[in-house]
């Protein structure tokens, strides 16, 4: 069968079974790459560099690996970067002074997702790790004296957007130094809905699930009714949203960042 008509078949199939032009569209699509995007939480007056590059795949030797670089300071979000899958070796240096590494770790990256690298701790203290620590690591855990020092350390947070017909996602992660245990409280605009969850540092949150529509969200300390920080938050359709505690500004005031990734 030629393609176009295979591709004609498949159309008028899912149409008969009562699919949208939506669910169409995305049951034929081929995704060839991945979306990446970083938030520097690092607390820093200092530029940081981020560098990841693909490492070669056998039996193929490359000449040259194929890297990517963002330079970000304290609160800024990088450039959605669309890289082809494979395993990627980040590295994280300052910015004025390469010898200086503060993190670095490597990962797998799967074409069609969506991920979210947050950077985020002191930077006065470059990374630290014994062996027995790098064990722990790699199997999932928590390096608890790195985490209760505030190195610098990172999330890689999986942003890829909920299926055609599932509700908007939201998560919270709190890398604030010194903010223990938050609540986020997200209210609809009538007052009618409210969601909350806890978060302490460096950990994130269980997806909340809420319907589309205009929303505000207020951050509190457990225990607390006086807001540390609030916003709006406009949820579309088919999206994953995370909210991010960044850093405490004077007076306790929280600084937050917000990153979306919606079906294209």
């Amino acid at each position: 069968m030629k393609k176009g008509t295979f591709y004609r078949a498949l159309f008028l199939g899912l149409c008969f079974w009562g699919l949208s032009i939506e669910h169409v569209i995305a049951a034929i699509r081929q995704p060839t790459v991945a979306k990446i995007q970083i938030i520097s939480a690092i607390q820093s007056p200092e530029e940081m560099d981020v560098q990841f590059c693909k490492e070669p795949e056998p039996p193929y030797k490359e000449a040259s690996p194929t890297c990517f670089k963002a330079t970000l300071s304290h609160g800024q979000k990088s450039i959605a970067f669309s890289i082809p899958r494979g395993r990627y070796k980040f590295l994280l240096s300052g910015a004025d002074h390469k010898t200086d590494i503060f993190d670095q770790f490597e990962t797998g990256i799967v074409e069609g997702n969506s991920y979210g690298l947050i950077l985020y701790g002191l930077s006065n203290s470059q990374i630290k790790e014994t062996f027995h620590a790098k064990l722990i690591r790699l199997f999932g855990g928590d390096d608890k004296p790195r985490k209760d020092g505030y190195q610098v350390n990172h999330k890689f947070v999986m942003m890829t957007p909920p299926s055609l017909g599932d509700v908007p996602q939201v998560r919270l992660l709190n890398v604030a130094p010194g903010a223990d245990q938050l609540v986020l409280r997200i209210t609809s605009k009538t007052g009618t809905e409210s969601q909350t969850v806890t978060e302490e540092y460096s950990s994130l949150s269980s997806i909340m699930h809420i319907a589309a529509g205009d929303y505000r969200y207020e951050l509190f300390w457990v225990g607390s009714t006086v807001p540390l920080a609030s916003g709006k938050l406009d949820l579309a359709e088919y999206s994953q949203t995370l909210i991010v505690v960044e850093g405490m500004r004077s007076g306790k005031a929280l600084e937050v960042v917000t990153l979306t990734q919606e079906i294209e």
